[in-house]
């Protein structure tokens, strides 16, 4: 667990509803504000998201239609497909990326997405790991904002991995050792062994 942390900040669609705070961990450093689009149920980036507008595609989805551009968009979980990092760095190549993103659970597939970005030049979206309860708080119609450190964070993506104990070293191979010449070789150097046998057979009928 890292010593970061953040705070989700959430305002209501009415003036005189009172902010929410909701504690959080940063996954990727940043800050984001601007309209909170809470997804009812996980869904895939592939297949699911259109990455050249941004809307979701998914017809069997509760927000089908529903453009993320520009939002906080807060998942309860992601279906798995190892495409996800494709679709959303393609939606950050195209300015279609969310302004944010809100997790229950870490997905580090999909925020490699946001990674490569960063590394080739692009705006990316930060990352914040809420809990399962301050994630059922979040208002629909509400709009959020969050900051994160700006430097770097750990990450699943970025986590180092054990090494591998090194290979016992190989025995030294022994030299090869020249086959002893048969009793045959010294008497006629050009014959084959093969006509030495021959021979041989042949004395002994």
């Amino acid at each position: 667990m890292s010593d970061h942390h953040a705070r989700l900040r959430v305002r209501g669609p009415i003036p005189e509803q009172p902010e929410i705070d909701l504690p959080g961990r940063p996954l990727l450093p940043g800050k984001a504000a601007g309209p909170l689009l809470v997804f009812d149920r996980p869904i895939s980036f592939w297949g699911g998201i259109d990455p050249e507008s941004g809307r979701v595609t998914d017809p069997r989805h509760p927000q089908h239609g529903l453009c993320i551009s520009e939002q906080i968009i807060a998942l309860p979980a992601t279906i798995g497909s190892s495409s996800s990092s494709a679709i959303l760095l393609e939606l950050i190549a195209l300015k279609r990326a969310p302004a944010g993103i809100v997790l229950v659970e870490s997905d580090a597939i999909l925020l490699l997405g946001a990674l490569v970005g960063r590394e080739l030049g692009h705006a990316t979206p930060p990352a914040l790991l809420l809990s399962s309860s301050a994630f059922g708080q979040l208002n629909r119609t509400a709009s959020a904002g969050f900051r994160g450190p700006a430097g770097p964070l750990p990450h699943p993506c970025l986590a180092a991995r054990p090494t591998a104990p090194a290979a016992p070293r190989a025995a030294p191979r022994k030299a090869f050792a020249p086959r002893r010449a048969n009793a045959f070789s010294h008497r006629c150097p050009h014959a084959k062994v093969g006509a030495v046998q021959t021979e041989s057979r042949r004395d002994s009928v």
